[in-house]
This record gives C-alpha cells, sequence and structure tokens, in this order.
C-alpha cells in the first residue's frame, strides 16, 4: 500500500471519502517548521519536507489541502483541516484524527476548543481557548500565543502581554518577534529580511544549518519553495 492510499483509506474509514486535492487552488500562506531532522513547510494547501543533511525536497500529493505543520521527533505532519487530521509526509503512513486543530508545536496538537493531544492521540495539557500559534523551547516547555498573550502551557504564566505575530524558540524558552526570526544556532541570531537574507522568505536552523525558503516559481504553493543553506 503506497502513501496516498494509506491515506485515503484511513480518512475513509474515519471520515468519510474526499477527493483528491489538486494542490494550488488555496491561498494559504507559506508556514514552516525546522528541527534537527530538516524544514517542513506547507503553502498554497500543499505541503513539502527536506530532511538533512541533502535537504532534497520531497512533496507527496494529497487528499485534501494542508495548513499547520510541525515536526514531532523524526516525523513531518501536515495538518488537513477539512478531514480534521493530521499526516506524515514521509516515511512510515500515520494518519491521526484531531477535528479542529489551531496550532502545532513539536509536542502537542491545540484544539479550537482548548483541549490538546499529542501525536500518539492521547490527551495532553490544553489552555482555556484557541492557540493562533505554539512553540516548543529549548527548556522542553510549550508556548503558546493567545488572546494576544504569550503564555507558557504547563502553569498558564503570562510571558509577554503582548506578543508578536511570530514565536521564537531562544536560550530562555520562546520569546515573540515582528517576523521571522532564527535563534539559537551556532551562527548566532539570525532576521528575516537582513541583508544576508534577501530574497528569503523564511529562516530557521535545521540542525547546525542555517537554511531560508525561497520561491522558485510565479506561484505561492509549498513545491514552489526550495531550501538552501546559507553558508
Amino acid at each position: 500500500m503506497n502513501r496516498l492510499t494509506a491515506w485515503l483509506s484511513a480518512a475513509a474509514l474515519l471520515l468519510g471519502c474526499a477527493p483528491q486535492y489538486q494542490a494550488g487552488r488555496s491561498a494559504e500562506p507559506l508556514r514552516a517548521q525546522s528541527s534537527p531532522q530538516g524544514v517542513v513547510w506547507s503553502a498554497g494547501g500543499a505541503a513539502c519536507v527536506a530532511r538533512t543533511p541533502s535537504l532534497e525536497r520531497q512533496c507527496p500529493s494529497l487528499p485534501a489541502p494542508a495548513t499547520l505543520v510541525s515536526w514531532n521527533g523524526g516525523d513531518a505532519w501536515a495538518y488537513l483541516p477539512e478531514l480534521g487530521v493530521l499526516l506524515t509526509l514521509d516515511g512510515t503512513p500515520r494518519t491521526l484524527v484531531v477535528g479542529r486543530a489551531t496550532a502545532l508545536s513539536a509536542q502537542a496538537i491545540y484544539r479550537e476548543d482548548g483541549s490538546a493531544l499529542t501525536y500518539l492521540g492521547t490527551p495532553a495539557a490544553g489552555v482555556a481557548g484557541a492557540p493562533a500559534a505554539a512553540l516548543t523551547g529549548a527548556d522542553g516547555q510549550d508556548y503558546v500565543r493567545l488572546a494576544g498573550r504569550l503564555r507558557r502551557v504547563s502553569d498558564g504564566a503570562v510571558i509577554e502581554t503582548s506578543a508578536l505575530p511570530y514565536l521564537v524558540a531562544g536560550a530562555q524558552g520562546v520569546y515573540s518577534a515582528s517576523t521571522v526570526v532564527a535563534d539559537g544556532g551556532p551562527l548566532g541570531r539570525h532576521v528575516l529580511g537582513s541583508s544576508a537574507l534577501r530574497q528569503a522568505e523564511w529562516v530557521g536552523w535545521a540542525g547546525p544549518q542555517l537554511t531560508v525558503l525561497r520561491r522558485s516559481g510565479p506561484l505561492a504553493r509549498a513545491q514552489d519553495y526550495r531550501v538552501e543553506q546559507v553558508r
């Protein structure tokens, strides 16, 4: 059984049959996350993964448009809101029914009703509301942007009262920024839009490699972006 067949079989069994999605029909913006394993991103309803050290891009066909993406351990996941499922983009095919998700971290799936799940489908610590973004910090704690504030999930502590749009993993946890920032790597802190990162649309650390996403095509689909290592 190939990957697409496995996805469609799971979706049909759990949610009813769904047609295969043709990438490029959605206006979904670029979303990306990095980890020591590589970079995963989505745009225009499609999703791709590029693993270290080669950073070769893989963009599988999907049964529905993708929005949120995240790493969990060595697995690259994409969320398909029309089906209410998460699925892995490469490796062993896995599908997880999650319902209405609003944010993904490396540890948990946060849902519209404030509840959360692990990537095994078991309950996780939730929050009072629907987070707009989530990120796991270097301290191993999850942080969310919720109702304009940056909060630590474990104890509900407010870290920032007026959080900016982007969450950044720093040495002491997570902070917010007005643009995409790659922090905590061996080459220091890099801010999207700086002279060294011209024409890049995302920057992050894929292990020790500082990587960027640049658009290589006229559209804004995931497969129209290429991953480059900044030397």
